[in-house]
């Protein structure tokens, strides 16, 4: 699921950042490569999208599909009703000049 794999590649760059970390350490006190760690998880954090911007893509590729299938459906109607899909634009009648 979406969840998992997001979760997983949480995971696997938290990896990453401690095997930099550890390999930039160089010497460095415990105390700065904690703050060093942290610095890069709030940038790490910034750079993943939100639940709230995974759930409109996730929205906006559904919609995206099922106006497809629609589309899809409806053109298959037609082909067995002998039907013009999609219809011809009626024109607009012109407004009442009287109105």
């Amino acid at each position: 699921t979406l969840t998992h794999e997001r979760n997983h590649l949480h995971g696997l760059l938290r990896c990453i950042l401690t095997l930099l970390l550890y390999l930039r350490n160089n010497g460095s006190s415990p105390a700065e490569s904690e703050s060093r760690y942290c610095h890069e998880k709030k940038l790490l954090a910034a750079a993943l999208p939100t639940l709230a911007d995974l759930e409109r893509e996730v929205v906006a590729e559904y919609r995206e599909l099922g106006r497809q299938e629609l589309a899809r459906r409806l053109q298959a109607l037609a082909d067995q009703t002998g039907e013009v899909f999609p219809p011809a634009p009626t024109p607009a009648t012109p407004a009442d000049p009287a109105h």
